[in-house]
């Protein structure tokens, strides 16, 4: 069931937001650094009386993101519809989008998938996702041309009959890298780790030398999450394409190739083994869940991690609390001999926002409240806050006035108010560059520091489609069961092989052949 919370008790907004943890953003080809064209969506009378109702349920928002009511009404009155805006925790967040559509009971707008999930293909095939080919050029404009034609042709290739069935998450700007704690490195009188060789190295001082100087042996050197999850870098440093945690696809002579099954991972699960054994990857790392993770970084314990350098300001401003003296870089994927690692982007990296099939009635309403966000005033909205607050326009420019804005306002305007799927780099420095905290400062820099080791994986924008009537497969179930086995020394890496024939025989060859039916698609000349 939905958690329903007042403000007070931090879970539900007042009237309309329920709250919990998100590291998913948002992306938008700016408005302002588009065509310039600012198009009418065709819409329902925005007076109060006739103001329409949309419910909405997005992906986690985090507890200090909730919405100023003023905010929220300001968001409204502009797009003309009330709000009502849901979510769930990641841990279960796809089960309970399940429930839901099972249940017959659909919001008007949602995010379908948590992390893995394929809501998304499901409605589709049970024909309880709109088709929006016709609506969103007719009641979101501004949202229909600010995405290039190849990426709604990505889309149509999700889907059985080649209808639009989704507005995707497009970006365009390094997101991910490895972050590893500037201060401790300087405890333990070490460089920031370019090779392999060197960051076991490094690991080992973090683990020895009580890099947090609290005199208690609780320091990890590096740590992930369940299912061999957000610890990417070290699968990467192998040429490996990961995404969050998940295996994606590697190109071998112009084919894809299931990157968990290639002699690559097989390799990297020998090196993470090690690791495990002696003690430098955190030993609970396939208990840890989501905010147990989270709560090892805040809590000044963790030396290395993986994530999303410009959404870690609470991770940085809790250890500050904890340890004044904190200090987090981003540095490059470390070099393995024989091996060109990267560090895996995808600028369609998941299904943004569906609309139900339920919900076709009031969707020039929710497509209305969505285009608002690819509008001039929407956009800015977003990065500086309202008109006549944080926000003054002055012959024709934005002043931003910052001492009218917070770290929270401005998290909320991205993570819990906005309707954007689409930013491009200029959007992106552009909100960042008015984050005059200690931890905004650094995001640029983060942000060019993990930029060199970036790269586009060729299966992206790639349906889940593929992985119809393997949902075990595109769950990517076996490979956890394997990787977590040989890991934790329980299974040894021999078992490899026989992981990659089972894969292979429960659908895995089927799978392949469809992934390459689509690259061969979408990428004809």
């Amino acid at each position: 069931m939905r958690k329903k919370v007042k403000r007070e008790s931090v879970l539900l907004l007042s009237c309309a937001i329920l709250v919990a943890g998100s590291l998913a953003g948002c992306s938008e080809k700016a408005p302002a650094e588009g065509t310039g064209k600012q198009e009418s969506a065709t819409a329902t009378s925005s007076s109060p009386a006739a103001k329409a109702s949309i419910r909405i349920i997005k992906g986690p928002i985090e507890q200090d993101a909730v919405p100023s009511d003023s905010d929220l009404k300001y968001v409204e009155d502009k797009t003309g519809v009330n709000l009502k805006i849901e979510t769930f925790p990641w841990n279960d967040y796809t089960q309970k989008i399940q429930i839901l559509l099972a249940s017959g009971d659909l919001p008007d707008l949602l995010r379908p998938n948590g992390q893995g999930g394929n809501v998304d293909q499901i409605m589709m095939k049970q024909g309880a996702a709109l088709a929006l080919d016709e609506l969103l050029p007719k009641h979101a404009p501004n949202l229909w041309n600010a995405m290039p034609k190849e990426v709604w042709d990505k889309v149509r290739s999700a889907s059985p009959d080649g209808k639009i069935y989704y507005i995707p998450k497009y970006d365009i700007f390094p997101r991910l890298g490895i972050m590893i704690r500037k201060d401790w490195l300087d405890k333990v009188g070490m460089k920031a780790p370019t090779t392999q060789a060197e960051l076991v190295e490094v690991l080992k001082a973090f683990r020895d030398k009580d890099p947090n100087g609290n005199g208690v042996k609780d320091d990890i050197p590096t740590s992930g999450r369940e299912g061999a999850r957000w610890m990417d870098e070290l699968f990467s440093m192998y040429e490996i394409g990961m995404y969050e945690g998940f295996p994606d696809w590697n190109l071998a002579n112009g084919k894809l190739i299931y990157a968990g099954v290639t002699p690559n991972m097989k390799e990297a699960l020998k090196f993470i083994s090690s690791l495990y054994k002696e003690k430098l990857l955190d030993n609970e790392t396939f208990l840890n869940k989501s905010d147990t993770w989270v709560a090892k970084i805040r809590n000044d314990q963790v030396g290395m991690w993986f994530h999303i350098p410009r959404e870690g300001a609470a991770n940085f401003n809790a250890m500050k609390q904890k340890n004044p003296k904190a200090e987090v870089i981003a540095i490059p994927i470390p070099k393995v001999d024989g091996y060109n690692g990267f560090i895996s982007q995808k600028a369609l990296g998941f299904v943004d926002y569906m609309i139900p099939k339920s919900a076709e009635k009031n969707a020039p309403n929710v497509l209305k409240y969505l285009d608002w966000w690819y509008t001039e005033e929407g956009a800015n909205f977003q990065v500086f806050g309202q008109v006549n607050e944080s926000q003054i326009i002055e012959n024709g420019s934005v002043k931003y006035v910052a001492e009218k804005d917070s770290l929270e306002k401005r998290k909320s305007r991205q993570f819990a108010l906005s309707g954007l799927s689409y930013w491009n780099l200029p959007f992106y420095e552009k909100n960042f560059a008015i984050d005059t905290s200690e931890y905004g400062k650094m995001i640029p820099k983060l942000t060019k520091d993990s930029e060199s080791s970036q790269k586009l994986l060729p299966a992206d924008g790639m349906p889940n489609s593929i992985y119809d009537g393997f949902a075990d497969i595109g769950a990517h179930k076996l490979f956890q069961e394997y990787a977590a086995k040989i890991i934790t020394g329980d299974m040894a890496i021999d078992k490899f092989d026989e992981y990659v024939d089972k894969w292979y025989k429960a659908g895995g060859e089927e799978v392949t052949k469809r992934a390459n039916e689509w690259y061969q698609k979408v990428n004809k000349k």
